[in-house]
């Protein structure tokens, strides 16, 4: 899961991802979102950073390659968008340095 806002890295483990030279062989959809994968860990692990998306839900996530191919077909992965926590007071807001005071956020 992730906020709203984007950015979240998700990684996307399958086996099998073609050999590819560096990200700008695959591209990450999030729904109906298209975003260049951020990196290409290994043969199974592609990196993407989520695009922002205007309301909370879950949404399919799919890689393609630039030739089109979607390799994780099959594969039901989603992504929950959430609204990212808000905090509007911390008590106690002092405290000593080398502590362990209890925070409440509320």
């Amino acid at each position: 899961f992730g906020s709203i806002f984007g950015g979240t890295l998700v990684t996307i483990y399958r086996a099998g991802f073609p050999a590819a030279g560096d990200t700008a062989d695959f591209r990450c959809i999030f729904r109906d979102v298209a975003v260049p994968a951020s990196s290409v860990v290994d043969a199974i692990r592609v990196r993407c950073a989520a695009p922002p998306r205007w309301r909370p839900g879950a949404v399919s996530v799919e890689i393609y390659t630039n030739g089109g191919a979607n390799v994780t077909a099959g594969g039901n992965i989603s992504f929950e968008y959430v609204h990212p926590p808000v905090v509007g007071a911390a008590e106690p807001n002092v405290g000593p340095f080398y502590s362990g005071t209890t925070v409440t956020l509320s």
